[in-house]
């Protein structure tokens, strides 16, 4: 094993610490904060047109529920803060499980080094309206979500250069502008 990297974070809402279930595991999962409002959710719904419904306990006034329709996104708070290290980047991921049993996938999820907000999660249910798999996608507050992943990075000092012919002078490839399943027609 190589050098132990630290992510220091800061917990800023009522939400378990992230975790990780296996010693080895890239991710640290991310939990539904315990103390979301409906104006914290409001707020999400607001800033990003989310069409998500949210149940609120009436003793307290917390969320109880957030329920993510077919198609439907949420913004949805991590309670954390994290101070990502200089030539790094911590990015949301998918919870396989979560994806697979609840059609819940991250679309946004790039925490550079230079953020120091509250990290949010951008989240969306793939199932399908108009399938017979449709289903409404439910999180209550402390159910994992989504996994934080931090990777390495280089940052690139981006060149232009004048012409495509200048672009690739240096590069053979037998694909070349082949995509979208180019590779595939050749076997």
């Amino acid at each position: 094993m190589g050098n132990i990297t630290e992510l220091k974070f800061c917990r800023i809402r009522g939400v378990k610490s992230p975790t990780r279930a296996n010693p080895n595991d890239a991710g640290l999962d991310v939990y539904v904060p315990y103390d979301l409002t409906r104006v914290d959710m409001n707020k999400m719904i607001e800033m990003t047109n989310c069409n998500v419904r949210v149940d609120v306990s009436p003793q307290n006034g917390y969320v109880v529920n957030i329920v993510i329709g077919p198609g439907e996104t949420a913004l949805i708070p991590t309670g954390i803060k994290a101070n990502v290290p200089e030539g790094y980047v911590l990015k949301v991921e998918d919870k396989s499980s979560i994806a697979t049993k609840k059609g819940l996938h991250v679309t946004a999820g790039v925490i550079d080094a230079s953020y120091t907000g509250e990290i949010f999660v951008h989240i969306v249910n793939q199932t399908n309206k108009d399938s017979s798999i449709a289903k409404m996608a439910v999180l209550c507050p402390g159910d994992k979500f989504a996994q934080l992943v931090l990777y390495p990075i280089e940052i690139p000092q981006p060149v232009e250069v004048n012409t495509v012919v200048e672009l690739y002078k240096d590069k053979e490839t037998s694909r070349g502008d082949g995509g979208f399943g180019s590779t595939d027609a050749r076997k």
